[in-house]
């Protein structure tokens, strides 16, 4: 097979991280050759089955925690057809519930945060209290001879906090989260999201299976194609791939060194914005092309001493970075250790053939000397102190694509491969070694479709 000469893959980026450190280089994965039958993209009987036997069974993020201050605060979560309703308890501990109405099933909350002392349905007036618990029923003598001692109360769900996270499982049988994520620990909790603020929060819809949205996020292999823009300050050959146990992965994407596809001997104009954001006037800078990303690294983390921050458990390459988790079935956490976003890509709550990506940018307030983020760690402009969690931006398919030219581009090509894998000349993909992660995430995807959901060793599939 003829190979381009400007390929040089080279799949470790620490090569002198310890072994067992979290940037140490994962064993390999053996997940086979095979591929898969395309109709899982587009077929509306397997796009229903999902529901039950994943999507039901799986842990979703519903919110941080940090947008829960005191005792009465919520936030909602929506997912498909299914509204959910997480609330800070009086002893600050955190309950999700069904957000429905036992009563006539009239959704209870309807604004997607506030803080309340009890929840009231607007349709007949039940109220109740924070725990769920029945706190009135109008008229309730007209019940006499009714047992409304249960069906009168909030239907609760599993809920779980971790890593600065709330998560909730439809599932009461669920395995506890950590233990269900198969990350390696401390993986996310070194990040210290609960300490985080939520600055922004946008889903965009667009046309494709979810599948082919969660592929599209979890590998770098088109970045140089996909997105022209990204070479200039992205190596993509440089990107390590690790896959882990239930599904997950995690990849370390090199922040502020061009691709070795393009040979730069000069700073472009990429680099000198990059080195501008970290306070690095470019006109005096005088190091090389390879030296501009160590430049930053060593200033953000004399930004963060300076400020306070102990970060002596962070290696020089989390100050540049993207260190991301992808979660199964379809959550990525891109983390820098001033800002997380969350990445959900949602099914259609009817239609198989669209989808909905959902971000969650936070920040750790006081982490960065300027007045915004680096635009690779999430929107542009965004208010970094906000007096409150922000509303949901959302935009559907006819109001275009507004997340970003990165998102835009992608969300486009979902499109585009939508049509392709209906075609009868299509017959199935093919994945390369920087696909790993996708292969990954369809062999945990097989597990789960075919009822086989025991534990995992770490590692394997």
């Amino acid at each position: 097979m003829n190979q381009s000469p400007s390929f040089d893959r080279q799949p470790v980026l620490y090569p002198g991280a310890p072994a067992n450190s979290l940037a140490a280089k994962a064993p390999d994965v053996d997940n086979g050759k095979g591929t898969i039958n395309p109709d899982r993209y587009y077929r509306r009987d397997i796009w229903q089955n999902e529901w039950d036997r994943i999507w039901t069974r799986t842990w979703h993020i519903a919110g941080p925690v940090g947008d829960l201050k005191e005792p009465g605060d919520f936030f909602t979560y929506d997912f498909m057809h299914e509204h959910f309703l997480i609330v800070m308890q009086e002893d600050r501990g955190i309950k999700a519930f069904y957000n429905v109405c036992p009563h006539r099933g009239n959704r209870l909350v309807y604004p997607e945060q506030g803080s309340h002392r009890a929840f009231g349905c607007i349709y007949h007036g039940w109220k109740f209290a924070l725990d769920g618990k029945r706190l009135s029923i109008k008229d309730a003598p007209s019940f006499e001879g009714y047992d409304t001692s249960n069906s009168a109360c909030l239907s609760g769900l599993r809920c779980e906090v971790h890593a600065g996270l709330v998560w909730i499982n439809m599932d009461d049988n669920a395995r506890p989260v950590k233990e269900a994520l198969g990350l390696p620990d401390g993986f996310l909790e070194m990040y210290q999201i609960g300490e985080m603020v939520t600055v922004s929060r946008q889903v965009q819809e667009g046309a494709g299976n979810w599948k082919l949205a969660l592929e599209n996020i979890i590998e770098g292999y088109h970045f140089d194609v996909v997105h022209p823009q990204l070479p200039d300050l992205v190596n993509e050959l440089s990107i390590q791939y690790d896959l882990h146990r239930n599904g997950a992965s995690t990849w370390f994407v090199p922040i502020g060194e061009p691709s070795s596809r393009l040979q730069q001997q000069t700073i472009n104009e990429t680099l000198k914005s990059f080195l501008r954001n970290a306070g690095i006037d470019p006109s005096t800078f005088k190091g090389s092309v390879k030296d501009v990303r160590p430049a930053v690294q060593k200033v953000k983390r004399a930004y963060a001493v300076s400020a306070g921050f102990d970060v002596s458990n962070y290696i020089d390459g989390q100050f540049t970075d993207t260190w991301a988790a992808s979660i199964f079935p379809a959550t990525q956490i891109a983390l820098h250790f001033e800002a997380v976003m969350i990445a959900q890509v949602i099914p259609h709550e009817t239609d198989p053939e669209r989808f909905y990506m959902a971000a969650t940018v936070l920040y750790r307030p006081g982490s960065t000397s300027g007045s915004e983020l680096p635009p690779y760690m999430g929107e542009p402009g965004v208010n970094l102190a906000p007096e409150a969690r922000p509303a949901t931006k959302y935009y559907r398919i006819e109001d275009g694509y507004h997340m970003g030219p990165v998102v835009n581009q992608d969300v486009d090509l979902i499109a585009k491969t939508l049509i392709g894998v209906k075609s009868r000349g299509y017959k199935a993909p093919v994945w390369g070694e920087q696909e790993q992660r996708v292969r990954h995430f369809h062999k945990e995807y097989d597990r789960y479709m075919e009822g086989a959901l025991g534990p995992q060793p770490n590692g394997t599939t």
